[in-house]
Protein backbone atom coordinates (compact mmCIF):
# COMPACT_ATOMS: atom_id res chain seq x y z
CA UNK A 1 0.00 0.00 0.00
CA UNK A 2 1.17 3.48 -0.78
CA UNK A 3 0.05 6.05 1.76
CA UNK A 4 -1.00 9.43 0.40
CA UNK A 5 1.83 11.95 0.54
CA UNK A 6 -0.16 14.10 2.98
CA UNK A 7 -0.31 11.24 5.51
CA UNK A 8 3.45 10.67 5.23
CA UNK A 9 4.15 14.37 5.83
CA UNK A 10 1.82 14.44 8.83
CA UNK A 11 3.53 11.41 10.36
CA UNK A 12 6.93 13.07 9.83
CA UNK A 13 5.60 16.27 11.45
CA UNK A 14 4.20 14.34 14.43
CA UNK A 15 7.53 12.56 14.96
CA UNK A 16 9.29 15.92 14.63
CA UNK A 17 7.32 17.32 17.56
CA UNK A 18 7.84 14.29 19.82
CA UNK A 19 11.36 13.53 18.67
CA UNK A 20 11.73 10.07 20.22
CA UNK A 21 8.85 8.68 18.12
CA UNK A 22 9.34 6.57 14.99
CA UNK A 23 6.55 5.07 12.91
CA UNK A 24 6.00 1.91 10.89
CA UNK A 25 3.02 0.72 8.91
CA UNK A 26 1.77 -2.85 8.73
CA UNK A 27 -0.97 -4.64 6.85
CA UNK A 28 -2.64 -6.69 9.53
CA UNK A 29 -5.42 -8.49 7.67
CA UNK A 30 -8.23 -8.31 5.14
CA UNK A 31 -11.77 -8.28 6.50
CA UNK A 32 -14.70 -10.38 5.24
CA UNK A 33 -15.61 -7.69 2.70
CA UNK A 34 -12.09 -7.82 1.22
CA UNK A 35 -10.96 -4.47 2.64
CA UNK A 36 -7.33 -4.26 3.82
CA UNK A 37 -6.85 -3.12 7.38
CA UNK A 38 -3.56 -1.44 8.24
CA UNK A 39 -1.85 -0.34 11.44
CA UNK A 40 0.44 2.60 11.99
CA UNK A 41 2.54 1.83 15.03
CA UNK A 42 4.46 4.62 16.75
CA UNK A 43 7.46 3.50 18.79
CA UNK A 44 9.12 5.39 21.63
CA UNK A 45 12.82 4.91 20.87
CA UNK A 46 13.94 6.12 24.31
CA UNK A 47 11.85 3.54 26.17
CA UNK A 48 12.06 0.95 23.40
CA UNK A 49 8.31 0.39 23.52
CA UNK A 50 5.14 0.89 21.53
CA UNK A 51 3.70 4.36 22.15
CA UNK A 52 0.61 4.36 19.93
CA UNK A 53 -1.32 2.31 17.41
CA UNK A 54 -3.76 3.53 14.77
CA UNK A 55 -5.86 1.01 12.84
CA UNK A 56 -7.51 2.08 9.58
CA UNK A 57 -8.99 0.90 6.28
CA UNK A 58 -6.48 1.27 3.45
CA UNK A 59 -9.04 2.22 0.80
CA UNK A 60 -10.95 4.97 2.63
CA UNK A 61 -8.41 5.89 5.36
CA UNK A 62 -11.26 5.58 7.88
CA UNK A 63 -9.80 5.08 11.35
CA UNK A 64 -11.20 2.06 13.17
CA UNK A 65 -9.24 2.38 16.39
CA UNK A 66 -6.73 4.76 17.94
CA UNK A 67 -4.64 4.14 21.03
CA UNK A 68 -2.47 7.16 21.73
CA UNK A 69 -1.14 7.99 25.20
CA UNK A 70 -3.25 10.71 26.80
CA UNK A 71 -5.47 11.27 23.76
CA UNK A 72 -9.07 10.17 23.24
CA UNK A 73 -10.25 10.16 19.64
CA UNK A 74 -13.84 10.63 18.53
CA UNK A 75 -14.75 7.82 16.13
CA UNK A 76 -15.22 7.47 13.24
CA UNK A 77 -12.63 9.82 11.84
CA UNK A 78 -10.47 9.99 8.73
CA UNK A 79 -6.75 9.31 9.13
CA UNK A 80 -5.62 12.75 7.94
CA UNK A 81 -7.95 14.47 10.42
CA UNK A 82 -6.75 12.25 13.25
CA UNK A 83 -3.09 12.99 12.49
CA UNK A 84 -3.82 16.73 12.45
CA UNK A 85 -5.54 16.37 15.83
CA UNK A 86 -2.56 14.44 17.22
CA UNK A 87 -0.14 17.11 15.99
CA UNK A 88 -2.23 19.78 17.70
CA UNK A 89 -2.42 17.62 20.86
CA UNK A 90 1.38 17.22 20.94
CA UNK A 91 1.93 20.95 20.37
CA UNK A 92 -0.39 21.71 23.30
CA UNK A 93 1.43 19.15 25.47
CA UNK A 94 4.77 20.77 24.61
CA UNK A 95 3.46 24.24 25.53
CA UNK A 96 2.09 22.97 28.86
CA UNK A 97 5.40 21.49 29.96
Amino acid sequence: MVLPETVIHLLIKLCGIRKQLRWQIYCNYVDAAGRSIFHIVLYDTERNSQFAKITFYADSLEVLQCHYAGYKADMPVELTDLLLDLIYFEMEQARAS
